[in-house]
C-alpha cells in the first residue's frame, strides 16, 4: 500500500509518522489534487480507511501542511 501511495505522480514518498498518520511528501506544486486517488488507494483496506493523512508540501513551496483524512466514522 506504501508504494502504490508513492507511486502517485508528484508525491516523493510515503511513510508512517505514527500508528495513525500516513505522511505523504509531495515533490510537485503543480496545483493537483492527489487526495482521490491516495483516498482511493486507502479505501481498499478497511484498517486504514479512516486514517489521518499528513500532506507536506513540497520543499519551498510555501504553502501549508494539510491534516485530513478519507473516512471519519
Amino acid at each position: 500500500m506504501i508504494r502504490a501511495v508513492a507511486a502517485v505522480p508528484g508525491v516523493g514518498r510515503a511513510l508512517w509518522s505514527t500508528s495513525s498518520t500516513l505522511l505523504i511528501e509531495q515533490v510537485a506544486d503543480d496545483g493537483r489534487d492527489r487526495v482521490p486517488e491516495i483516498c482511493a488507494i486507502l479505501g481498499r483496506y478497511d484498517a486504514l480507511r479512516a486514517s489521518r493523512l499528513q500532506l507536506q508540501p513540497p520543499p519551498g513551496s510555501g504553502a501549508r501542511v494539510r491534516f485530513l483524512q478519507c473516512r471519519s466514522y
